[in-house]
């Protein structure tokens, strides 16, 4: 996963629900194609850069007090798929 105008970030977090290393593999094997694809193709960055219409999910998947406390704070997802 990336994070919105900041450039090169990679960072990998399980599911919640799930086995964690679920989407950690996903996620990684993405990220394994990217930087191939970027040496291919001599690229030195890449900047994910979300669109302005796009909205974020209103609630956590997880409902613990110290998520819900932070949650404001915390990287956000598409409430849509890609």
């Amino acid at each position: 996963m990336m994070l919105s105008d900041v450039p090169n970030l990679f960072f990998s977090m399980g599911y919640f629900n799930a086995s964690w290393t679920l989407r950690v593999e996903v996620t990684c094997r993405y990220v394994g194609r990217l930087l191939n694809f970027m040496d291919r193709q001599s690229y030195s960055h890449c900047v994910p850069r979300a669109p302005a219409d796009v909205k974020a999910k209103d609630q956590p998947a997880m409902t613990s007090g110290y998520v819900l406390r932070n949650f404001k704070n915390m990287p956000k997802e598409s409430a849509a798929d890609p």
